[in-house]
């Protein structure tokens, strides 16, 4: 069950990831996360797999609060860019993809009925 909660977690923002791709009109290099559930090494691989990008956790658990003081810096001309403002980033950890693009895909697809199915029990 807590598996099956994980990869629903890693498949719902792989397929975000897409629509951000699609957007930028190029795949992505690779996904950087922070908070909470960064400590599960199991969601963190689940995700570079349905990805098929490194995913790089950040050391602290207080980077979203931290990005959000940084912008505000950012926005109030402290700093001219934003690497004055973020400084050096450093992962705490880097997560590779260990399965092919076939394999993710198929996952996706299994994910993406299953969605669909269960919002069709609601109605």
């Amino acid at each position: 069950m807590v598996r099956a909660v994980g990869e629903g977690i890693a498949a719902g923002v792989a397929w975000l990831a897409r629509a951000v791709e699609a957007d930028l009109g190029h795949r992505l290099e690779r996904l950087r996360v922070d908070g909470g559930l960064t400590r599960s090494r199991v969601l963190m691989q689940i995700q570079a797999d349905l990805l098929g990008v490194p995913v790089e956790a950040y050391s602290s658990p207080n980077a979203t609060a931290l990005g959000g003081a940084a912008l505000a810096r950012l926005g109030a001309g402290e700093a001219c860019s934003m690497d004055g403002v973020i400084g050096r980033w450093e992962p705490a950890a880097v997560y590779e993809p260990s399965i092919s693009s076939d394999e993710a895909g198929y996952r996706l697809e299994q994910w993406r009925r299953t969605a669909e199915a269960t919002v069709g029990l609601s109605d």
